[in-house]
């Protein structure tokens, strides 16, 4: 069996989307004959941001063998940054941290001993010296897996495949609010390193075509994919029937809201619907899942409008299969989109597989709209008053009674982790 080493920093047990990825290809790859070996950090329970840089309780490297694979998982201790960060509070602007921020974030991809996650260099290296591997995966970010992975193929002549999760030099997510020196470092410092890492890689995958695209202009020859998230199979198989209630009739969205999505077009035409009907908070609730992690977005939620508080929950960060569970209550579930950035949001693939309406706002006029299109009521709202109008026609003649999903298969875990693995199959060393 061919195996093929994964260097992963989010990976189970955190609680992410960008755990997720690779956790499909750990959970599938056997089932299509390669044996995966994923290198990623112990991770503790993670409640709030800070705790992404405490050090790791597990100080030693722990190698796990189950019947998916291995898993090798490497201590990690906060670096100077991070200590401050620890000290202060990620709310605290400290000009000491923004400095070493500034000289990590660059001088990592020159000198490794700048980098507090380069035991998983170390621990790929080991890996390499005493196996032979088929393939190396490095899933970004964090971009400096990329550069790992580089050095290794370099090192032991494995061919090494760059998966972007978003974009690295062109990441709209982290240019939306970029200036000054943030924006040249892009335009200047990144863009070089991403032109010269890249273009050591056999091949590049994407999760969408817009990162693609935005590489492809970067490194012209570039072999590139697509690969796209998708849902674990096993997470609904088993749910529970769900009777729809009179009341409340709710609203779920589910994990991270982008400064740049169009979250209050939809809360506008939301009041507007109930203001309109006169509705209270026993008639419709609208459910932000995994929001109170993330507290800029909730003040943006909260501080909209003191009306629709009565109208809002808020959860903290919630393991997946929990958020599947309560997104199965939901009456409808939510998707913002951003039509000048193109975006596939792994969400929607559960969303798909629950078999819900799905209400896309604004319509992104590309891949979220002809997903959603499979779905049993797809909406679309593109104005306030669209909005109003589809949450009043969702209350009024609710779906009792789910119906099948064409095609919902292609959009599983398994199936993008088998083409991920035919991709695998077609390297050359």
């Amino acid at each position: 069996m061919k195996k093929v080493l994964i260097l992963a920093y989010d990976f189970e047990p955190l609680n992410s989307i960008g755990a997720q990825r690779p956790l499909g290809w750990f959970k599938y790859f056997k089932q299509f004959g390669i044996h995966p070996v994923i290198v990623t950090r112990h991770w503790d329970e993670i409640s709030e941001p800070n705790d992404l840089v405490k050090p790791s309780k597990k100080q030693t490297v722990e190698t796990e063998e189950n019947e998916f694979g291995t898993i090798i998982r490497v201590p990690f201790q906060p670096n100077r940054r991070d200590r401050i960060l620890l000290k202060n509070g990620i709310e605290k602007k400290v000009f000491s941290r923004k400095i070493l921020s500034l000289i990590y974030s660059v001088g990592q991809y020159y000198w490794t001993g700048l980098d507090n996650r380069s035991t998983i260099l170390k621990e790929a290296r080991n890996q390499l010296k005493t196996s032979d591997y088929t393939a190396i995966i490095a899933t970004g970010e964090p971009f400096i897996l990329f550069r790992y992975a580089s050095l290794l193929s370099k090192q032991f002549g494995v061919p090494w495949i760059a998966d972007y999760r978003d974009g690295w030099s062109q990441n709209y997510a982290a240019l939306h609010s970029a200036q000054g020196l943030q924006k040249w470092l892009n335009e200047n410092v990144f863009t070089n390193l991403e032109k010269r890492i890249v273009s050591t890689a056999s091949l590049c995958t994407f999760t969408v075509e817009s990162h693609q695209k935005e590489v492809e202009t970067l490194l012209p020859n570039l072999k590139s994919e697509i690969v796209m998230n998708g849902y674990f199979e096993e997470l609904f198989e088993s749910l529970p029937k769900v009777v729809e209630a009179a009341k409340p009739y709710t609203i779920a969205y589910s994990g991270t809201l982008y400064p740049y999505q169009e979250l209050e077009l939809f809360l506008e035409g939301f009041q507007l619907a109930i203001k309109e009907k006169r509705l209270d908070p026993e008639d419709i609730q609208l459910i932000f899942y995994g929001l109170e992690y993330q507290p800029e977005p909730l003040m943006r939620v909260l501080g909209f409008s003191d009306f629709l508080l009565p109208y809002i929950q808020t959860t903290q960060r919630i393991p997946l299969e929990d958020v599947i569970i309560q997104l199965n209550k939901a009456s409808a579930l939510l998707l913002l989109a951003t039509p000048s950035k193109e975006q596939i949001y792994a969400k929607v693939f559960d969303y798909i597989a629950l078999k819900k309406p799905i209400i896309l706002c604004p319509n992104d006029n590309g891949s979220l709209e002809k997903i959603i299109s499979s779905s049993p009521r797809p909406m679309i709202a593109n104005t306030t008053l669209e909005v109003k109008e589809t949450v009043l026609d969702l209350i009024q003649n609710p779906i009792e009674e789910a119906r099948n999903v064409q095609n919902a298969d292609a959009y599983s875990r398994k199936r993008q982790a088998e083409r991920m693995a035919m991709l695998v199959d077609g390297l050359k060393k």
